[in-house]
């Protein structure tokens, strides 16, 4: 799934491409993809912002917003002004939704899975898709503050600190390679009690998490096997990884072999050295 990084890259890649410019048509090939309980047609509206907050882009026009989750394989790429229409399906091989704007350029959707949706709403009420609602401050902007996470995960003390960093409500972006790699940075293991990591711990944890999130999107994101920018491009953040999809293999920092475990119902990697459990027991298995 595209964690904030990814669709980050993909808010910079369309701002300086679609930005202002008026909607011809916004067209839906699968009918579960687009939601429209309103009926709304922005054709017509111009463009006024592209915004995005956690895993969700928001197109701002005129009169409506439109709110984009790409969930596990969505795309949106780009289709410039002088490109056949007749081949997005060529670069779109799954394609479920085309806007085409009033000069010809196109953003299409691509999803294997079908699990992406675009919902429309009234100008400024994204809020009612109860996912979007229900979201905690962005990971990487100002109002994610220390006192906000340290309060919130003073709430959850037996919560593990993964399970915390993966609650979108909580801080909003974060998903599993991230969780991962964020702290192996840390020095802490995934399954630790967020009411026994120390403050000082979980302090590194709060000033690492936009860093390392700020260093993704500058190498355009995390590409495996769906993942690619507006432009069809793979991120190179993979090269970087130090634990995520690595279990088998020798931890870059001490050579231990990093192992791979369960945590919050996700596939979970660590180093079993470099990252210190904070359980109250014996981490198991060691």
């Amino acid at each position: 799934m595209p964690e904030l990084p990814e669709v980050e890259t993909i808010r910079r890649n369309l701002q300086g491409l679609i930005l202002q410019k008026e909607l011809g048509q916004l067209e839906s090939y699968t009918p579960e993809v687009l939601v429209n309980p309103e009926d709304l047609d922005p054709s017509g509206q111009t463009l006024q912002s592209l915004d995005r907050k956690g895993k969700y882009l928001v197109f701002n026009f005129d009169q409506a917003s439109l709110l984009v989750h790409l969930r596990m394989t969505g795309k949106l790429l780009f289709a410039g002004p002088g490109t056949d229409p007749e081949d997005d399906k060529q670069e779109a091989s799954h394609l479920r939704a085309r806007l085409t704007f009033a000069d010809g350029s196109r953003l299409l959707f691509d999803d294997l899975r079908r699990f992406g949706r675009i919902s429309l709403f009234p100008l400024g009420e994204a809020w009612r898709d109860k996912g979007f609602a229900g979201l905690g401050p962005d990971a990487i902007g100002p109002d994610w503050t220390w006192e906000d996470f340290w309060a919130k995960l003073q709430r959850r003390p037996k919560s593990s600190i993964k399970g915390a960093l993966l609650d979108q409500t909580l801080v909003a972006g974060l998903g599993n390679i991230y969780a991962d790699e964020v702290l192996f940075r840390a020095g802490i293991r995934p399954n630790s009690l967020t009411g026994q990591i120390p403050e000082d711990k979980v302090r590194e944890i709060y000033r690492l998490v936009p860093c390392l999130l700020e260093e993704s999107i500058g190498l355009g994101g995390t590409s495996f096997r769906d993942y690619v920018n507006s432009f069809g491009r793979k991120g190179h953040f993979q090269l970087s990884l130090a634990v995520y999809q690595k279990e088998g293999q020798a931890c870059p920092k001490c050579g231990a072999i990093i192992e791979k475990i369960q945590v919050a119902g996700r596939g979970t990697r660590y180093c079993p050295d470099c990252q210190k459990a904070y359980t109250g027991q014996k981490a198991k298995g060691h």
